[in-house]
C-alpha cells in the first residue's frame, strides 16, 4: 500500500491530510455541525439508529459472527439504498449550508485546515504512547495489554462498544457548549498545570 493511500499516514502528516479533507469540506462542516447539535434533527436521526443497532445486537445477543454478518447485510442494504435515493439523504445529512458560528465561540464550526491540524496532532501524540514502544522490555506495553484484557473480561465487548459510541456522539458537543466549555478548560488546566504555564 503506497504511503498516501494509508489512512494512518495520511493522519499522521498534516499537509496530506489538510489535502485530503479540503476536498471533501462540505461533509468536514456538516458532521462538526451534527457533532455540536447546530443540526439537531440529524443528530437525532443518526443517534437513534445507532443506538436502534445496539438494541438489535443486544436483544438477540448476537455473537462477532452475526454481528459482522448484520453490518455487512446493512452496508449492502445501504447501498442498495444509496442508488435509489444516495442524493436526498446526502443533502438531508450533510447539507451544504451550516450555521459556522463566530470564531470566538467554542463550538463554532473549525475549518478543514483546523480540524486536520487537530487529528495529525492526535495521532503523532499516540506514536509516543507507551503501547508503541519497539525497543527495550515492553514492560508498559505488556501492562497496558493486560489491563485492556481484565477490561473486556469483565465488562465485555458489548456494553464497553456501547459506552464508548455514545460519548463519541455525545461529548464534543457537550465539552464545545460555551455554557460548559470554561469549565472544562478549568479543569483541563487543573490536571495539567505545566502545559497551561507554558501556554
Amino acid at each position: 500500500m503506497c504511503e498516501t493511500c494509508c489512512p494512518y499516514k495520511i493522519c499522521k502528516d498534516p499537509e496530506l491530510l489538510k489535502a485530503k479533507l479540503n476536498e471533501h469540506v462540505r461533509y468536514v462542516n456538516a458532521i462538526q455541525a451534527i457533532l455540536y447539535f447546530k443540526k439537531p434533527i440529524q443528530f437525532g436521526v443518526i443517534f437513534v439508529l445507532v443506538n436502534l443497532l445496539f438494541f438489535f445486537i443486544g436483544y438477540f445477543h448476537l455473537s462477532f459472527f452475526p454481528t459482522v454478518a448484520l453490518l455487512a447485510l446493512l452496508y449492502n442494504l445501504g447501498k442498495l439504498l444509496f442508488s435509489f435515493i444516495g442524493d436526498k439523504i446526502v443533502d438531508f445529512l450533510f447539507p451544504a449550508e451550516v450555521p459556522m458560528g463566530e470564531a470566538t465561540e467554542s463550538n463554532h464550526i473549525r475549518s478543514a485546515d483546523e480540524v486536520a491540524a487537530c487529528i495529525s496532532c492526535c495521532v503523532r501524540k499516540c506514536d509516543g504512547c507507551p503501547c508503541h514502544c519497539n525497543g527495550g522490555i515492553p514492560i508498559k506495553k505488556i501492562a497496558i495489554m493486560a489491563g485492556l484484557f481484565v477490561l473486556f473480561l469483565l465488562a465485555g465487548t458489548f456494553w464497553l462498544n456501547f459506552v464508548i459510541v455514545n460519548l463519541a456522539l455525545i461529548l464534543p458537543g457537550v465539552l464545545l457548549l460555551p455554557q460548559v466549555n470554561p469549565y472544562v478548560l478549568k479543569a483541563k488546566d487543573a490536571i495539567c498545570p505545566c502545559k497551561a504555564k507554558a501556554e
